[in-house]
């Protein structure tokens, strides 16, 4: 038996199957639909707005076994905002990489936004981290202040928002992705370990549960060395897990580990062990 499958069955527990289907849950309400609020109804006008001088270019490069030509005339020929969801998923699933290049990107971004925010299957890091491909720092600024509305606007959303508890990724977690992708998520970061607000508390808490691995969780990386405590969303690169981690070595990480033990009394004994010992792992990191 090799060691990738020495480690799989040292997950194997019989806590495994429970812990699975929580994660199978929580992938597939990421789907569900939320009032979107006023603020982030703007944004994403503005995103539309910011981005309308863009069309589909001439000539669209395209990787013909990743779409059909028929499939780029369809897509040509609508509008927009009228694209659907599975177009928005090819498109977001190959964008600069196989098809299309940085216009084609800048072009379909707002629906591409407004797609994953509206229910749409393709997680919204996927559009994201694009950015490093499309050179998202030499853009104007007017583009990367739309962009960064947009993210702030849903924050701010989030952090007003009630929670449910899960042990997948949350909606803040994917968020906060698209935020260092988009150069911002220290800020964020240090706006939210500033809110006393109950329902930004309960966001910071479901978070640091949800977002950061165990070396014993049964969805931790196989192939990568067992950290103490590390992000387990794979969209994050390796310089954007170290953000992540060492932002809690700050006076306002710090500020945020304080403000998660103080609700760990409210927790159910298995939620407030695990809590326990991520916070135990990110001080100790």
């Amino acid at each position: 038996m090799d060691d990738a499958e020495e480690r799989l069955k040292a997950v194997m527990t019989p806590d495994f199957d429970r812990r699975l289907s929580d994660l199978m849950s929580a992938a597939k309400s990421k789907n569900a639909v939320r009032s979107v609020s006023k603020d982030v109804a703007e944004a994403i006008t503005g995103l539309y707005a910011a981005f309308s001088r863009y069309s589909m270019s001439d000539t669209f490069d395209f990787c013909d076994h990743c779409l059909s030509a028929e499939t780029v005339d369809e897509i040509r020929g609508t509008p927009l905002r009228d694209l659907t969801f599975d177009q928005l998923w090819t498109i977001a699933s190959n964008i600069v990489l196989t098809i299309g290049g940085i216009t084609d990107f800048k072009f379909f971004l707002p629906r591409l936004i407004e797609g994953s925010r509206y229910g749409a299957s393709y997680y919204v890091e996927t559009v994201f981290t694009r950015f490093r491909n499309a050179e998202f720092e030499r853009w104007p600024s007017a583009e990367r202040q739309a962009v960064e509305n947009y993210v702030r606007s849903q924050f701010e959303e989030n952090l007003a928002s009630p929670v449910e508890h899960s042990s997948g990724p949350t909606d803040m977690d994917d968020l906060l992705c698209c935020a260092y992708y988009a150069g911002i998520l220290t800020q964020l970061l240090e706006r939210w370990s500033s809110d006393a607000r109950e329902t930004a508390r309960q966001q910071l808490l479901e978070w640091i549960l949800s977002a950061f691995g165990l070396p014993d969780d049964p969805y931790a990386f196989l192939d990568e060395p067992r950290a103490p405590v590390q992000p387990i969303n794979a969209y994050y690169d390796a310089p954007g897990r170290e953000a992540l981690l060492t932002w809690f070595k700050t006076r306002e990480g710090q500020h945020a580990v304080y403000a998660a033990r103080a609700l760990l009394a409210d927790l159910p004994p298995e939620r407030r062990g695990r809590l326990e010992r991520i916070l135990g792992a990110l001080e100790a990191n």
